[in-house]
Order: structure tokens, then sequence, then C-alpha cells
């Protein structure tokens, strides 16, 4: 059940009807984010490493936590020493007994569940991992996942989500015209920062990247628990803009608790920064999109 239905008391499952008709309308690339990418291989919890400023850090991720992604700081010499410098795929776990080597990347959160990891190189400035918890699928990433990845990073520009130049619907007028628009605003911001306070990044580029890497994953959670034509859209700034279509009014304050509960095993303590305020409502369509799309 999607986040919406636990806020509304499940009045998404009544529209089912019209719903099925306008999400097909809803544009996508094939991989919308590296979280999309991931799923359609069976990955639950993946992440792309990067060169930043000399420095590798996670600069796509999936399935894990902001602390995770904020201790993904590491050396080249680390991962040459480790995985080495060629492009097959390497596996560690706790049945081999050579795990303990990566539990630095990893919240200790993370660390306590994790029973594998798998990866490979890209480049040399690009690593792929693939993490098993305990009890899930233990099998190494598929081959074909290579070529997906590369063609995601040309297309994504290496932020997590692949840059998208089309409108927000393809046919506004599929929207519901039966309720209003209600306009909403969640700033990341603050959650985001105290996330990397604890790491103290060493340069602004890098600390950038993974502010950028959090966000991104903040963004593809919520909007795949919003259900459509309910939508939540990345902004600037570590905004969110929110659109959700109801007959009634409902207190902003009633959302907040949801997202930050839903969002409490991925921020842990930093969800309590989240910022949710009201901005307004809308019944024309292009409103609406200038809103999801501007904030």
């Amino acid at each position: 059940m999607g986040l919406l239905n636990r806020v509304s008391g499940g009045q998404s499952k009544k529209t089912s009807g019209l719903l099925s008709r306008a999400a097909p309308r809803m544009e996508k690339p094939a991989y919308a984010s590296f979280s999309d990418l991931c799923r359609n291989f069976d990955i639950l919890h993946g992440s792309l490493f990067e060169i930043t400023d000399g420095s590798f850090t996670v600069s796509a991720c999936t399935g894990l936590d902001a602390q995770s992604i904020a201790l993904s700081v590491s050396s080249p010499d680390f991962w040459n020493g480790t995985i080495g410098v060629d492009t097959s795929i390497k596996t560690f776990s706790n049945s081999l007994g050579n795990l303990a080597a990566f539990y630095q990347l990893f919240s200790p959160r993370i660390k306590d569940r994790l029973s594998s990891v798998h990866f490979f190189r890209l480049s040399s400035d690009i690593v792929f991992m693939k993490a098993d918890f305990t009890g899930e699928n233990s099998a190494p990433p598929s081959e074909a996942i290579k070529i997906a990845l590369e063609e995601f990073i040309k297309k994504s520009g290496h932020t997590g989500r692949s840059k998208n130049g089309n409108t927000i619907f393809s046919d506004i007028a599929s929207l519901p015209n039966d309720k209003s628009a209600l306009f909403f605003l969640l700033s990341t911001k603050i959650a985001i920062s105290r996330t990397l306070v604890s790491v103290s990044p060493k340069s602004d580029a890098v600390k950038e990247r993974l502010f950028n890497v959090i966000y991104s994953e903040i963004t593809d959670m919520l909007t795949h628990s919003f259900s459509a034509p309910n939508m939540c859209v990345q902004g600037k700034n570590g905004e969110l803009h929110i659109v959700l279509f109801s007959h009634d009014d409902f207190d902003e304050a009633v959302l907040q608790f949801h997202i930050s509960r839903f969002l409490s095993p991925f921020l842990s303590e930093a969800a309590d920064s989240l910022m949710l305020i009201k901005a307004g409502s809308s019944r024309s369509a292009e409103e609406i999109e200038r809103f999801a799309a501007e904030g």
C-alpha cells in the first residue's frame, strides 16, 4: 500500500479506473532513476561509486540508507587493493570470510544486515556494487546490467536520475477534473545536511555529490509511494513538489507525519528535520503542471 493510501484512508483505490487510464500517460524514460534500473534487474540494494575530487563517492544508490551514502567516501587505493583493476565481478561475503574490509562503507544498521557484496568496474573511475542482506538472493549481478548501466550513465549525466526534457504530463487533459489538486513543498535540505555533518566531507564537490545522491533517493522513494495521478517531483536545493488530488482538504501536519515516518529508516533521526508546507491548490491543469515543474 502506498504512502498516499495511508494518508487518505485508501481513497485512491476508489478511483482505480481513472488512475489506470491516467497512469500510462505519465511520461517516463525506460529507467527514470538508478533505482528503477536496479529493480529491473532484481537488485534490491545497489550503488555506483565514482571519482569526485580525487575520492570515490556514491553517485547513485538504492535500498541502503543516507548514512551509508555519507560513509561512501573512499580512496582509489582502497578499491585497487580490494577489487583490483580489472572489470570482472568480485564477490565478498560472510561465508567467505572476506566481507569485513567493506564495513567502512555502511552504516551500523546496514552492516548488521549485510551478508555479501558484489563489485565490478565499469571503468577505472566507476564501480558498481550489489549488496545482499541476510536471507536475500546472494547471486552476483547479471552481466547484462553492464550495458544498461553504461547507457543510463550517459543519459543521466551521473545524477542518479535520467534527464527528461519533456513536460510532466504527455496529456494534461488526463488529470482528474472532479478533484482539487493540493500543493505541498517538502524541504529535505536540513535533514540531509544533518546526515552529512557527521562525516565532514573533504571538499565542497564531495559534499554536493553526497547531498544530491541522498536527495535523489528520497525523491525516488516518495515518487513510488504516491499513487498516480498524485505525484512527487524533484525541484531544486533539496525541495520536492508534491501534488495530491482530493475532494477534501487535510492538515499538512498529518502528511508530514506520514512522510517522516516513511523516511525514518532511510534518514534515521534526521527525518525529524523534514519541513513540509502547504502551497495552495488548483483545478487548472496548467497550474498543476507549473507547480509540479517549478514549485
